[in-house]
Order: C-alpha cells, then sequence, then structure tokens
C-alpha cells in the first residue's frame, strides 16, 4: 500500500506540474505577455479590488510587484488605471478592450485545453475521476483543519 501510496501522490504533484509549464508556455507563445501579468490580468477579469494591496493579497506577491505588473500592463494598453473619485489612495484598475481580448482568448484556449486533457475519457469515467479528485480535496482540507502545527525541535 505505501508504494502504490507515494506513486499516486508523485502521478498527481507531475500532472499538476505540467498541466501548469503547458498553459503557461501557451499563453506566453499565444499572448506574448508573461504568466504574472496574465495571471494578473485573470484576476482583475473576476474580481473587483479597491487596492493594489488587496490584488497582492489575493495573488500572495509583494505590493510592489502588483505595482511594476499593472504599470507595465498599463503601458502595453491592456488596462487603465483611474483615481477613486471618493479616495484618492485608491486606483480603480480596469481591463481596456485588448485586455479583455487576452481574457477572452485566454478562456478559449483554457476550454480547448480541457478537452485535449481528457481525449478518450467517457462521462462516467471523468464523473468517477471527479468524485476521486473531490474526496481528495476533502481530505486535505480535513487535514488542514485538525492537523496540529507542529515545530521541528
Amino acid at each position: 500500500m505505501e508504494e502504490i501510496l507515494k506513486k499516486t501522490t508523485s502521478l498527481l504533484r507531475i500532472h499538476d506540474h505540467e498541466h501548469r509549464r503547458v498553459i503557461m508556455q501557451l499563453v506566453q507563445q499565444c499572448t506574448g505577455i508573461s504568466h504574472s501579468q496574465h495571471l494578473l490580468l485573470m484576476v482583475l477579469a473576476h474580481e473587483d479590488f479597491r487596492s493594489q494591496k488587496e490584488i497582492a493579497t489575493r495573488l500572495n506577491i509583494s505590493p510592489a510587484a502588483v505595482t511594476m505588473s499593472l504599470k507595465k500592463l498599463e503601458s502595453e494598453g491592456y488596462i487603465t488605471k483611474n483615481t477613486n473619485p471618493k479616495d484618492t489612495r485608491f486606483n480603480f484598475v480596469t481591463l481596456t478592450e485588448k485586455g479583455e481580448s487576452v481574457v477572452s482568448f485566454s478562456r478559449q484556449l483554457f476550454a480547448d485545453i480541457d478537452h485535449e486533457l481528457f481525449t478518450g475519457f467517457t462521462e462516467e469515467e471523468l464523473s468517477i475521476l471527479n468524485g476521486y479528485l473531490t474526496r481528495i480535496l476533502d481530505n486535505l482540507k480535513r487535514i488542514e483543519e485538525t492537523r496540529p502545527f507542529q515545530t521541528m525541535e
């Protein structure tokens, strides 16, 4: 049992890594923007933020990194920044038509990759896999909630 657990866990990590790598490579080749800039555009398309600090928190990166990426995206015409008239300390960040185009293209690219990723799987097989992956995710959440925090001593 121990050997199959190690192999399965390893395969999950490898699949996750390869999936991310393929997507990042395709996004950069097709759009010409970096992975971090692309991620920022996708997050901006899905959520409203009051500040760059909120964006940094959401993406788990430094506010300085957000500022640099936003400046680059703005200079290349993907976003606009407008001062919030109610609070001039904050900017509204809005996708331009060019930014929206990247988001729309990316969504279609992701859908295409999803279809290719599961070529040859039946709907029943996907449903079973979904159940297994959901159970794994539930187990991870349970571990996080119930496992005591221990430090090395």
